[in-house]
């Protein structure tokens, strides 16, 4: 279930570039981490450059002056995929976004299946329940739902 947060500093992207965002970066997860389209989540936020600081000097706030993206995914992915997905998002977020006065940032965060969970139950958990079947069979309604329902869970900071 992999999670991208976008950051934009500065000017706040346009609903058609969020769009862009949203389908590129899960069509992006998708084929580089292979997950479902439907358990992707991507968030897009902007913030105000006054609230960032490069070496301690406050921004300055002259249109798109940064961007950063964290793309939260549970353990396992190699190093070659983890390379290719931070490329291929910078390339993303540079084409819909425009290039930023700051450095482009992307980071990947991998986190232990016993340390990611939802529902309840941690990836580790319910990897053991699918495997023995009983999880798959008693909660597959309840799960797929959940997951229909997590696309339209996107957070637009940015349109308060």
């Amino acid at each position: 279930m992999p999670h991208v947060n976008v950051t934009v500093i500065g000017n706040a992207p346009t609903q058609e570039q969020k769009s862009a965002l949203f389908s590129k970066i899960s069509n992006l997860l998708v084929t580089v981490l292979g997950p479902t389209r439907k358990l992707t989540l991507v968030s897009v936020r902007t913030e105000p450059a006054t609230n960032w600081s490069v070496g301690g000097d406050e921004a300055e706030d002259a249109g798109l002056v940064g961007v950063e993206a964290v793309i939260r995914t549970v353990a396992g992915s190699s190093v070659q995929n983890r390379a290719r997905m931070i490329e291929e998002t910078t390339t993303v977020l540079r084409e819909v976004l425009g290039t930023p006065i700051l450095p482009l940032f992307v980071v990947m965060e991998e986190i232990a299946p016993e340390s990611w969970g939802y529902n309840g139950k941690t990836i580790a958990q319910i990897r053991a329940e699918r495997g023995s079947g009983s999880f798959f069979r008693k909660d597959r309604r309840r799960v797929a739902a959940s997951m229909i329902a997590i696309p339209t869970i996107l957070t637009l900071a940015g349109d308060q």
